[in-house]
């Protein structure tokens, strides 16, 4: 395993080798819940102005430079989260310098959100400097609004069935080309969107998935047709029709993490593609057609940054990455980003406007976001690819929890005084537990979950069983000791009813039921008054 060995070098611990050149590498820091509080790039930030494209629109050909300023931060992005969870705030040191200053400037987004959850407001601040005490300038400053249904308003339409087919200009991707014209296929689906004079449309395969995109503009088609080898809505290798019939063929294969990896051209070609921690594809890596194998790969296309809801920090460096797929802002996870699609992500089954931060249509499985038009409002630690995170994504966790702990009273009671036994059924509700919290997080790890099966075992075999079966005045369930009858008991035993009253205390509860194989009945406590449903207890 690689260890740091100064910013963008590792060390290789066998050989004591320290790497040549800088290597692109990412790291985060998380708060106490998990979540994303910081993150960062093993280069500077202002990389961004000096990769492949550079500000005034020339290009370094390729190479990549050294970056002219320097981050005066520890982090690339820091996250602050509301009392709800939401994301309130992101500090951001990834942009484009401001003219006249040659470092990122350092830029601040707040977020409020409605009593439903929608997102409310945004509010930009920009310190070209790129400390927190530079002269600030105002950037985006956006409300939005709703309606009772939790539709946005202000120059929407939409159909009988929740839909736009009008996306208003003002919260369009490119506001210039103005209003966004949207259809629908029977099913929900996107069928079509329009805008500034190009009109695309798709069809279906027969898994509902997008087979064929069509994008006229002026009377020149450019088709576009995704292939598909499994039952998931990537395609493995896209086709490209132009408008003078040329074709171009993008295959795309994985990554090891099941990602998308890189894209092969028609002519051999390779780019290696290369994302963020959250699954952004931040540049690629260029292997021209006949590079032998000993060749080092030593440019790159671009660099893209993008902001939590997906917006390209430079707009030309994210479509030189993108390629013609439009993989970018989640383009590990192949979400596609197109100007053809009036750069509307195409998330699953549903259109997704980073603009307001929502999709274009009502959630068909209710109940996955906090409005049926949400995009989940922590976009950095919470994902909606699919376009349907229903509530079973969102709350699984807590039924798998509170289905352990009903699983560990009924083992408990069936372990009955088995001190063994009760260490089993603790330690399984502990790794359990543990699992359902932190699993498929970057939270979870051995030791976590080793120290939860030993704690709930230790609990298991001296209290949970215990508990159950007489450490409580509500419901007793189980033997006393061994050898003693098996019982159900509800309330507070009379006995003990009886010596707090002596005590001069007032007892709350009178009411108790007893049942096992002998004796069963409800007594009154208070009165000694009993109903006996059967007494078969040896008569002395």
């Amino acid at each position: 395993m690689l260890t740091r060995a100064g910013m963008g070098r590792f060390t290789d611990p066998d050989t004591g080798d320290v790497t040549t050149g800088d290597w692109i590498a990412w790291s985060q820091t998380n708060d106490i819940l998990g979540r994303v509080r910081t993150d960062q790039t093993t280069f500077a930030s202002a990389i961004a102005t000096t990769a492949g494209i550079l500000p005034d629109g020339g290009t370094t050909d390729g190479e990549m430079t050294e970056p002219t300023g320097g981050n005066p931060l520890d982090f690339d992005h820091r996250y602050t989260y509301d009392k709800s969870g939401n994301l309130a705030k992101v500090e951001d040191l990834t942009g484009t310098p401001v003219e006249g200053s040659d470092v990122s400037p350092y830029t601040v987004r707040d977020y409020t959100f409605t009593t439903n959850g929608a997102r409310s407001t945004v509010k930009e601040t920009i310190r070209a400097d790129g400390t927190p005490t530079g002269t600030a300038t105002a950037g985006i400053d956006q409300t939005l609004t709703y309606d009772t249904a939790d539709r946005l308003t202000g120059g929407y339409v939409y159909d009988p069935l929740g839909r736009q087919t009008t996306l208003p200009a003002t919260h369009a991707p490119n506001p210039t080309g103005g209003d966004v014209q949207l259809g629908y296929f029977d099913n929900d689906l996107p069928q079509k969107v329009a805008r500034d004079g190009t009109t695309t449309t798709f069809t279906l395969d027969v898994a509902k998935r997008r087979l064929v995109q069509s994008s006229d503009t002026g009377g020149e088609v450019t088709t576009t047709t995704r292939h598909y080898t499994d039952s998931s809505d990537n395609p493995s290798w896209i086709e490209t029709t132009k408008p003078d019939g040329s074709t171009e063929t993008l295959r795309y294969t994985s990554s090891i993490s099941g990602d998308l990896g890189a894209s092969i051209a028609t002519d051999g070609g390779v780019s290696l593609m290369l994302p963020n921690i959250h699954d952004d594809i931040t540049t690629t890596i260029p292997i021209p057609a006949g590079t032998p194998a000993t060749t080092a790969a030593t440019t790159i296309a671009g660099w893209s940054s993008y902001t939590e809801y997906g917006t390209p920090i430079d707009p030309a460096q994210t479509e030189t990455v993108g390629t013609s797929a439009g993989y970018g802002w989640l383009g590990a996870k192949e979400r596609s980003t197109t100007a053809e699609t009036a750069n509307l992500t195409l998330m699953g089954v549903r259109f997704y406007n980073r603009i307001t931060g929502a999709f274009t249509s009502v959630d068909p499985v209710p109940g996955g976001n906090a409005t049926s038009y949400n995009y989940p409002t922590d976009p950095i630690n919470s994902f909606d690819l699919d376009g349907k995170k229903g509530w079973w994504k969102k709350n699984w966790r807590k039924v798998a929890k509170g289905a352990l702990v009903v699983g560990g009273i009924a083992g408990a009671v069936a372990c009955g005084v088995s001190v063994v036994c009760g260490m089993a059924v603790g330690a399984a509700v502990g790794l359990g537990t543990y699992a359902a919290k932190y699993a498929g997080t970057k939270k979870f790890t051995v030791k976590g979950a080793v120290t939860a099966t030993a704690l709930g075992g230790l609990l298991g075999g001296i209290g949970l069983s215990k508990f159950v079966r007489n450490g409580n005045n509500f419901i007793r369930i189980g033997r006393t000791a061994k050898g003693a009858n098996w019982r159900i008991s509800v309330g507070k035993a009379p006995k003990h009813y009886q010596k707090a009253v002596k005590a001069g205390k007032s007892p709350r509860g009178r009411h108790s039921i007893h049942m096992d194989r002998h004796w069963g009945g409800y007594t009154n406590a208070k009165t000694m008054r009993q109903k006996v449903w059967w007494d078969r207890r040896p008569r002395k």
